[in-house]
């Protein structure tokens, strides 16, 4: 996923400046809420990836599932046809 946009350099300017941290403090706070809010963003690219990934496992699902119909079918008119041995 690509990052999100945010930042660090004003945060950090007015954590200093507004909140009194020191410039390592600051730095350190900044880099902390940088991780949270741009970890794991997805972006518009991810979304329509995941959308084509999808697709692609529905269609191979649904071949999947129709293949083992088809077999079904095949086995039960053979069996159907079977002959049965008296008793």
């Amino acid at each position: 996923m690509a990052e999100a946009v945010f930042d660090t350099l004003t945060v950090t300017r007015q954590l200093e400046a507004k909140g009194g941290f020191s410039s390592d403090q600051a730095a350190a706070i900044t880099e902390a809420v940088r991780s949270g809010v741009t970890g794991g963003v997805a972006t518009k690219t991810d979304v329509a990836e995941l959308k084509a990934e999808f697709a692609r496992r529905e269609t191979r699902l649904i071949l999947t599932i129709a293949g083992m119909m088809t077999i079904a079918v095949a086995i039960l008119g053979i069996l159907i046809r079977w002959p049965v041995p008296p008793v």
